[in-house]
C-alpha cells in the first residue's frame, strides 16, 4: 500500500510538471504566434492527453494510485502557483521603480 502511494505520488509529481510546465511555455508563446487560439487547444489537449494516460497506465487498477497521483499534480500546482505569484508581484514592483 505504501508503494502504491509512493508510486502515484511520483508519477503525479512529474505528471504536474509537464502539464503546468507545458501550459507555462504555452502561455510564454502565446504572443509570438500567429495563431494563439490553435496552440492553446492543441497544447491543452496534448498535456491532458499526456498525463491522462500516464495516471492511467500507473494506476494499474488501482485507486490508492490515482489519489495519489492525483495529490502529487496538486502539489505542483500549488507550487507552480507561488512560483508565478512572486513573478508577478517582482514585476509590479520593477515597474513603480
Amino acid at each position: 500500500m505504501i508503494l502504491d502511494l509512493a508510486i502515484g505520488a511520483l508519477v503525479g509529481l512529474g505528471c504536474g510538471v509537464v502539464f503546468f510546465g507545458g501550459l507555462r511555455w504555452t502561455v510564454s508563446k502565446l504572443e509570438s504566434v500567429r495563431r494563439p487560439a490553435t496552440l492553446m487547444i492543441s497544447s491543452l489537449l496534448v498535456r491532458t492527453a499526456a498525463v491522462t494516460g500516464a495516471i492511467v497506465l500507473v494506476s494499474e487498477g488501482s485507486l490508492a494510485r490515482v489519489l495519489a497521483a492525483l495529490g502529487g499534480l496538486l502539489i505542483v500546482r500549488t507550487a507552480m502557483v507561488a512560483i508565478v505569484r512572486r513573478e508577478v508581484s517582482a514585476m509590479e514592483v520593477a515597474s513603480w521603480t
